[in-house]
């Protein structure tokens, strides 16, 4: 499931073009340094999901999309669970079992 961030960040980030980091910073009102950081976090999470994001010097950032399925099964999941948040020590644990349960590589502890 992806944080609050995390899917704002997605939700910025283009396929057509680059968008510098700056620019990213400024629309989200977070700092360079915290969206280099939460970058870096979606980026993991995309690798496993049919997507990345490219980085270019003096270009900025984009979304690159490899596999078009896996990535638009990652989106409407994350649709699906935009408003989940668990509240209690059972649905966490449940939320992690069926999560850890359904992925097809393996996950690192650092990723949840």
């Amino acid at each position: 499931m992806l944080r609050g961030n995390l899917r704002d960040l997605l939700d910025i980030l283009p396929e057509e073009h680059y968008i510098t980091i700056e620019m990213v910073s400024k629309q989200m009102k977070l700092s360079k340094r915290t969206i280099s950081t939460r970058i870096g976090e979606l980026n993991a999470l995309l690798r496993n999901n049919g997507a990345f994001i490219e980085s270019k010097p003096r270009y900025g950032i984009r979304l690159c999309i490899v596999d078009i399925d896996r990535f638009t099964a990652f989106q409407q999941n994350k649709k699906r669970n935009a408003d989940f948040i668990p509240d209690n020590t059972n649905e966490r644990v449940e939320f992690l079992v069926v999560y850890l349960l359904n992925q097809e590589n393996y996950v690192k502890s650092d990723d949840l």
